[in-house]
């Protein structure tokens, strides 16, 4: 954990984009290998993970919502987070998550389907080792978004202590938002404040995981929001 690094890096892989199409790709690969293994069961079957019955879903969800956190926005320059989280969202209606909120919670999570990775050592020492990856999904009876999340670390009982309950609003060091063919609608990045836009409400205050813009309220009453409305979704 001692070796130097940009903390605004990306992880291994290449860019922003690169990375994210890897994830992208393999969310895919693991709901087709669950879809075409699924057979006819009772519907109580709670062998079935909430993902897999709802595979076909994300292939109509044309809006893609990026998400960056880190461990410490904080830190001096060149020190190495403790963790980094890429969050990769998949949406029917981003304008409609902007305008009644994006929320999640541990209760989204598909926890039958929890993995993580082991990273080849290479001569690059600033690489991370190790990835955890997390399955989510909107609970409501219309799912309006699935989401993938993955924590990188240079340690793995940092992944293996790592509780997704731990994540706040402020952790997020930049999130971007498109529909389909790049068309950018959205963009913000914690140490660039100059740089914020939101291409379709414009200053309207988002609600729950939205960084910016954002009501006069304080971070307690965010979190306290954002965790009530996931628990509405689950008892729903």
């Amino acid at each position: 954990m001692s070796s130097p690094t940009d903390p605004d890096a990306d992880p291994p892989g290449g860019g922003v984009s690169t990375i994210f199409q890897n994830i992208a790709h393999g969310f895919n690969n693991g709901i087709t290998r669950q879809a075409s293994t699924q057979t006819s069961q009772p519907e109580d079957n709670l062998g079935i993970s909430r993902i897999s019955c709802r595979c076909h879903l994300r292939e109509e969800m044309a809006w893609v919502l990026h998400m960056k956190l880190l461990s410490d926005l904080d830190a001096p320059e060149g020190t190495v987070p403790k963790w980094e989280v890429y969050l990769e969202v998949s949406a029917h209606d981003v304008p409609k998550l902007m305008r009644e909120g994006f929320y999640w919670s541990e209760a989204n999570v598909d926890h039958e389907r929890g993995e993580f990775t082991i990273y080849p050592r290479e001569d690059n020492t600033n690489l991370v080792r190790f990835s955890r990856t997390y399955y989510l999904e909107d609970l409501h009876e219309d799912p309006q978004w699935m989401a993938q999340l993955k924590v990188y670390s240079f340690e793995l009982d940092v992944l293996s202590t790592f509780r997704l309950r731990d994540l706040r609003v402020k952790d997020i060091l930049k999130a971007r938002a498109y529909r389909p063919q790049d068309h950018e609608v959205y963009y913000y990045h914690a140490h660039e404040p100059g740089h914020f836009i939101n291409a379709i409400y414009d200053d309207m205050p988002l609600k729950g995981w939205w960084p910016w813009p954002k009501e006069e309220e304080t971070e307690d009453e965010m979190e306290d929001e954002a965790a009530n409305e996931a628990a509405n979704e689950a008892q729903a």
